[in-house]
């Protein structure tokens, strides 16, 4: 799917089914991430979900990993970058 193809205005709050399809998933897949507590953050207003698109781009990012051979040879080439996002803050390595 190509994200191109939708117009997501910036720090608008998604319905499921758009926010699934910003992500590439399906709603279905969407649902089951926050019954589980697996999914990005999500604001519940009752019998509606909405998702901010800023905590959609953190929880992305979030996922992100490098292949295990990999790993050990860019762990120590991070100084200065961003190297973990938590809690919609970003920290560096120092």
């Amino acid at each position: 799917m190509n994200l191109v193809e939708y117009d997501f205005p910036p720090r608008q709050r998604l319905n499921q089914k758009l926010a699934a399809r910003y992500l590439g998933v399906s709603p279905e897949t969407l649902s089951r991430w926050r019954r589980q507590g697996t999914g990005p953050r999500y604001i519940d207003y009752g019998s509606t979900v909405r998702y901010c698109q800023g905590d959609l781009d953190i929880w992305l990012a979030m996922q992100a990993r490098e292949p295990a051979h990999r790993s050990a040879q860019t762990a120590s080439q991070t100084s200065g970058q961003i190297v973990h996002i938590n809690e919609l803050r970003l920290t560096r390595r120092k």
